[in-house]
């Protein structure tokens, strides 16, 4: 349940944002919204919050008093949807770890995000030649950072701008994964 939870504060905080640009949204607001209790409020939302995809303000006395989204969680809500209207993959279906990565399955398609890695390699040379080794190093460096435990925001964004203007056939692939990764995998 705390992906479709997380997924939900996300689109939340966005549609706030588009109403009064950078405002923030109230803890209780959030839980009426959810209906969920605070405890999994307060999960799921620092869940996001480590992930950069929102920022907070604290308290002593409870975990956050109001949320609101960043630009890489706006990012993230927006490529989702482009995704969705473009392609038959659901991102609410289920989405597990496994061994060889996060494993995507609705009952259009599935999607393993090794598989997915080794269709970008397999590519690159005819859609990229006159870069094949600078493509193919950018995608090995994203690839590294979204396996980390900690994964660094900024290095995604920085990898993610750089292939969106050398090698954009790559960006709808790229985008489910992070999505995948970000939202649905932890």
């Amino acid at each position: 349940m705390g992906k479709e939870i997380r997924k939900k504060i996300l689109e939340i905080l966005y549609e706030k944002d588009r109403e009064n640009f950078r405002q923030y949204i109230d803890r209780e607001e959030l839980q009426e919204k959810l209906h969920i209790d605070f405890n999994e409020l307060d999960s799921d939302v620092i869940n996001l919050k480590d992930k950069g995809l929102l920022e907070i303000i604290t308290a002593s006395h409870v975990y956050f008093l109001a949320a609101r989204i960043t630009t890489y969680g706006k990012d993230l809500v927006e490529n989702e949807n482009e995704l969705i209207n473009q392609s038959p993959v659901s991102f609410t279906q289920n989405i597990v770890s496994n061994s060889s990565g996060v494993f995507i399955n609705s009952h259009d398609i599935s999607i393993n995000i090794q598989d997915s890695f080794n269709e970008i390699y397999s590519q690159i040379e005819n859609k990229n030649p006159q870069n094949t080794d600078e493509v193919k190093e950018m995608v090995t460096r994203l690839q590294s950072e979204l396996t980390k435990e900690n994964i660094n925001k900024t290095n995604i964004q920085k990898i993610s701008n750089w292939l969106r203007k050398n090698a954009n056939w790559t960006i709808p692939t790229i985008t489910q994964i992070i999505i995948a990764i970000l939202i649905g995998g932890g």
